[in-house]
């Protein structure tokens, strides 16, 4: 069984992959994402219920490539 830790690990460690295949774009037109494609998510932890909750920033995921918001939404549920 996959926790939800993760299942939050995988989709870094994904988002770090897609750091790499589209290196010239983070280099060229993407410098804003600094931090990389693991910037357009925010984790938060809830302590409580030992679980933790990922969110996408739409407003700058919205503001990518179609060809890349395509392979994001495979990896991130998009609301």
């Amino acid at each position: 069984m996959i926790n939800n830790s993760q299942t939050i690990l995988a989709q870094k460690e994904a988002l770090q992959s897609l750091n790499k295949k589209y290196s010239s774009y983070l280099l060229s037109e993407g410098k804003w994402l600094i931090g990389g494609f693991e910037s357009l998510i925010h984790v938060e932890k809830n302590i409580r219920l030992d679980e933790s909750n990922v969110t996408l920033k739409k407003e700058i995921f919205m503001m990518l490539p179609v060809e890349i918001r395509e392979e994001i939404s495979k990896i991130i549920p998009i609301d």
